[in-house]
């Protein structure tokens, strides 16, 4: 995933998860980490903010792009 690396950075820092980011495997539920919604909106603005992009609204729910690689998938269909 092109981007994987910069979104558990901006994840990281935002988020306190109850392990590593670097353990959680990309298709894990970030609930399953810590992650709650409101912590989830607060990346998604990071995110946004860091790749000059907005989310569409149907995907700003943790339950629907809850994973690492939804989130990548998310923002390479951008084309940032």
């Amino acid at each position: 995933m092109k981007y994987e690396a910069i979104i558990k950075k901006i994840i990281s820092d935002n988020v306190k998860l109850t392990k590593s980011i670097d353990s959680v495997n990309p298709h894990e539920k970030l609930e399953n980490a810590g992650m709650d919604s409101i912590s989830f909106i607060c990346v998604i603005v990071e995110i946004e903010n860091y790749f000059d992009i907005e989310f569409p609204d149907e995907k700003l729910i943790l339950e629907e792009t809850g994973t690492i690689k939804q989130i990548c998938e998310i923002v390479e269909s951008m084309e940032v």
